[in-house]
This record gives C-alpha cells, sequence and structure tokens, in this order.
C-alpha cells in the first residue's frame, strides 16, 4: 500500500513541475507562442496547442519510461533510500532553506523554428522539447526528483506514466495563464508575482515524497507487503524455513523438518538453526505480542488449530529470548544472533549472546547505506555493505573479532546478501542495464577462489537472499515489480542450485 501512495506523490510531483514551467523563461516564451495571431488563427493555434500537448506528452512518456528500465532489478532498498535522499534535499532548495544548483542546460527552444517552419512540426517539436525536460531551463528541483523516482521504482510502463504527467503539466502551463488573463501576454506577465508560491508549492510536495520514499524503503526497516509466493529461504541440514506470502498482503513463515510444518503467522525473514528460528513479527501478533522486531522461538513446538476442534487456539510458546523492537534481517547460528536496526539516521548491525544476554555493535553505516543479508556460522559473521558508490561483502571471525572486506563490486554490480557455512561463502552479485544478471557466487571464506554457480539473466527477474548448506545454496527468484500491480506486490519463489 505504501508504494501505491509513493507512486501517486510521484506521479503529483511529475504534473507540478510540468505547470512550474510556465515560470521559465521557456514558458513565458510558450504562453505567447501559442496565440492566435502567431499561429495563424484561432482553429489554428488550437492545432498547435494539440500538437505540441502530444510531443510533450510523448516525450515526457518515452523518457519515463527508459528511466523505468534502467532502475529495473536494482535494489529498492537502495533506490529508495536514494530517492528519500534527493527528494529531502530538492524540498529544502525549493523551500530555501539551503542553495543548490540544479543540473540544467541553460537554453531555450529556438524561437526561429516558429518562422521557418511549418505549424504541425515546429508545435509538436516544441513540446518534444520542453517534455524531455533535461534540454531546457528548470527553475525548481522536482523535475529530478521525479526522475530518480522513475528510476527507484525501476518499472518502465509506471515511468511513463508518471512521467506523462510532466509532459501534460507543460500543455497546462499554455493554457491556463491566459484563460485566466485579459490576454496572452498579460497572462505571461500576470503570473510572474507567483514564482515564489510555486517555489514552496514544490517544496512540499517533494517534501511529501521524501517522507513517502523513506517509509518504502527497506533498508529502513519498511519492506511493505513482500512478495507473493516463497521467498527468503533458510536451511539448516534437512530443515528449510521460508517466508510465504500471500496476496493480500498477509505472510507467514513456514519450517519444514523432521517430519514437521510449522507455521508462524504474521512472520517473515526467518533464520533457523536446529530447533530454533529466529523471525521477524509485526506487533500484536505472536510470537512478537505488544512490539514488533525480531523473536526466537523453538518452531518444533509450534502447533495448529487442531483438526476436530476448529474453536481451539492454535498453541504459540513464548520467545526463548526478549523480542528484539525494530530489530530486522535476523541470523541465527546456536545461541547467538546478528541483526539489523535502523537508528534514526544510521543502520547498525548487532551480534548478541542469547545465553549471556551480551550484545556487541558490529558496524554502522548511513541510513542511506545498506547492510544486507547478516549471516553468522559457529566461527564467523558476514554481511554485505552497500555505500551508493560501490559495495562488498564483510567477515568477522567471531573467536579474534577481527573483520575484513573479502569482495568488492566492480562498477555497475552490486553484491548483497550472503550466506556463511563451514569454510565457504556465498553472495549474489548483480548487474545489468537492459536485463537484470545475477550470479550466486561461492568463495572461500578467507577469500579469493570466487565462483559462479549459477547464472539468471532476465528483464524481469533477479536472484536476492542466500542460504548455503553443504551442497546446496537456496535463495529466491522473484519479479520485484509486477507489472499488474504497479510494483507493490512482487512475486517470488525460492529455488536452490548444486555446490561442488
Amino acid at each position: 500500500m505504501l508504494n501505491v501512495v509513493l507512486i501517486i506523490g510521484v506521479a503529483l510531483a511529475a504534473l507540478v513541475a510540468g505547470v512550474s514551467g510556465a515560470w521559465s523563461p521557456c514558458g513565458f516564451a510558450m504562453i505567447e507562442t501559442f496565440t492566435p495571431y502567431l499561429c495563424g488563427g484561432r482553429g489554428r493555434r488550437n492545432l498547435g496547442v494539440a500538437l505540441f500537448a502530444v510531443g510533450a506528452i510523448g516525450a515526457s512518456a518515452a523518457l519515463g519510461w527508459v528511466l523505468g528500465l534502467v532502475g529495473a532489478g536494482l535494489p529498492s532498498s537502495l533506490t529508495l533510500s536514494l530517492l528519500a535522499v534527493l527528494a529531502l534535499v530538492g524540498a529544502m532548495r525549493d523551500l530555501g532553506i539551503m542553495r543548490i544548483p540544479l543540473p540544467q542546460r541553460r537554453g531555450q527552444v529556438p524561437e526561429s523554428w516558429r518562422r521557418e517552419l511549418p505549424l504541425v512540426v515546429w508545435a509538436p517539436a516544441y513540446g518534444i522539447i520542453l517534455g524531455l525536460g533535461v534540454l531546457t531551463f528548470q527553475v525548481v528541483s522536482t523535475f529530478w526528483v521525479v526522475a530518480g523516482a522513475c528510476i527507484a521504482i525501476g518499472n518502465p510502463m509506471t515511468g511513463a506514466a508518471c512521467f506523462a504527467l510532466f509532459g501534460l503539466g507543460r500543455v497546462l502551463m499554455v493554457i491556463i495563464p491566459p484563460r485566466l488573463a485579459e490576454s496572452y501576454a498579460a497572462g505571461a506577465i500576470g503570473i510572474g508575482v507567483a514564482m515564489p508560491v510555486v517555489r514552496r508549492v514544490n517544496g512540499l510536495v517533494l517534501l511529501a515524497v521524501g517522507v513517502l520514499a523513506f517509509g518504502a524503503s527497506p533498508a529502513l526497516g519498511a519492506d511493505g507487503v513482500g512478495p507473493i509466493g516463497t521467498y527468503l529461504p533458510s536451511a539448516d541440514g534437512t530443515t528449510l524455513a521460508v517466508t510465504q506470502g500471500g496476496g493480500d498482503g498477509t505472510q507467514a513463515v513456514i519450517v519444514t523438518g523432521a517430519g514437521i510444518t510449522a507455521t508462524i503467522a504474521g512472520a517473515s525473514s526467518p533464520s533457523v538453526s536446529g530447533n530454533r528460528v529466529a523471525v521477524v513479527c509485526v506487533a500484536d501478533a505472536p510470537p512478537c505480542g505488544a512490539v514488533g522486531g525480531v523473536a526466537v522461538v523453538d518452531w518444533t513446538t509450534w502447533t495448529a488449530v487442531p483438526p476436530d476442534a476448529p474453536d481451539a487456539l492454535p498453541t504459540y510458546p513464548l520467545p526463548i529470548s526478549p523480542i528484539i523492537e525494530g530489530a530486522i534481517r535476523p541470523s541465527l547460528s546456536g545461541s547467538r544472533l546478528a541483526y539489523v536496526v535502523p537508528e534514526g539516521s544510521r543502520q547498525a548491525l548487532y551480534l548478541t549472546d542469547l545465553n549471556t544476554g551480551t550484545r556487541t555493535r558490529v558496524t554502522t553505516v548511513p541510513a542511506t547505506y545498506d547492510i544486507s543479508g547478516p549471516s553468522l556460522s559457529p566461527t564467523a559473521l558476514a554481511w554485505a555493505r552497500n555505500a551508493g558508490s560501490g559495495s562488498s561483502i564483510w567477515v568477522r571471525n567471531l573467536s579474534r573479532g577481527s573483520q575484513r572486506s573479502i569482495a568488492t563490486s566492480t562498477p555497475g554490480t552490486i553484491l548483497i546478501t550472503p550466506s556463511v557455512y563451514g569454510n565457504r561463502i556465498a553472495w549474489i552479485s548483480q548487474n545489468g542495464e537492459v536485463a537484470a544478471r545475477s550470479k550466486v557466487v561461492v568463495a572461500a571464506l578467507g577469500g579469493g577462489d570466487q565462483r559462479t554457480v549459477a547464472t539468471v539473466v532476465s528483464r524481469t527477474d533477479i536472484l536476492w537472499g542466500t542460504s548455503l548448506t553443504a551442497s546446496t545454496v537456496y535463495t529466491t527468484r522473484w519479479n520485484p515489480f509486477n507489472a499488474t500491480d504497479l510494483g507493490t506486490q512482487p512475486i517470488g519463489r525460492v529455488v536452490q542450485y548444486a555446490v561442488r
């Protein structure tokens, strides 16, 4: 649901950005260009505006489609966080809190075209130039935030629909001012005094987009409704735990092993170790109760409602340890538990001993960065650190307390969600522009000896999350943005690959 609201906010921002173009040099010029006098009569003026609309809306939609394609397959934990920062910086600029120059070409449409070319050529051509946005002057930050939002949404069709409203705003800037004034010239002159208000309106719209993007970002603890299907697997020997997403936004952890299947409603992101499983659960639902966060329970004692007693309540065992409020992305190994906690402007990775209650802060990063896939073994803790400009895989030796990076991304590639087993480690490497290329990489825990055990190249699907065992690596193959539902409900399924 939050993603839908964000998309609506981006669409509104696109429309506001387009209309705000009326206060640029090109905007004033267009208001006075599309007059009956310069077009050759009122009928030809209406034809010119219609052709201008086709060019502007078509060019804007094409730009949005390209930007959505560029963002397809990129992790939302990164793109939504960066969008939030971009929107809030743009809001501060347009509200006058800080002064930041905008990247732009300080040019206008070629004035000579309307004198040298026929109406059916120069009118749509002007629309195309203004609809693309990057070829002319911008007076507010909103255009660039909408461009970043289309990349963050990562869906070409949604990007095209949102950015088409920017082109529509360009058309409205030609139509509205003359209707509110006695003449076309008066319409162009009269709107000038409203520029401070226009800036404030854009600033407030960008502030709303920034807040929505922060709320939708998985890096900041909001994982949305999750995919439909199964995802985020965790394996320990013959036991496999997965998150099951239902189309209505509900989630449950299903653990299967030793002839037992346990279903933990309202939970996600399992990490299984023996008869224990760590899960992320929501507030007011077992096993978390009144608070939401990470809980550790004995899954072998989790029983459903008996078939012969439909009015009975399922058995919900108490958590083995106190609920870690607000925590996400748990990894459990014996009595040790690793997890990530969003802490205001920071994101922290912690390691806790459940027997003693001792808690160690392993690392912190700014909230706009991301810590993904913490993974524990009896001897090591691994995680991926995405800093926006690059990503890396880190390993901490639990006996010595030392930690180091064992792999670093190349340009255009991100490394995510490692998993440790014995003396080996697996992770996902993602890159690609037109199509996403996801690779499962396995390496020695000490670094080096990297080899690819699986590769998926797709325009829609990526791999996400790993769980390594002695001979298998489990992962999720999912479509992060299901085009039938504006990106709000990705479709996922657990797959496995042999490791030799």
